[in-house]
């Protein structure tokens, strides 16, 4: 068992994580602006 490599799939996991976050948070704050907008 390779410990870095594990190591290694646990960041980018935890990177993909925030990454889908902030593209939800970023879609959300869109159709918000834009509901308000209309």
């Amino acid at each position: 068992m390779d410990v870095h490599a594990q190591h290694g799939r646990m960041v980018n996991s935890i990177f993909s994580v925030k990454n889908n976050l902030r593209i939800l948070f970023d879609f959300q704050n869109r159709t918000t602006s834009s509901s308000i907008q209309e």
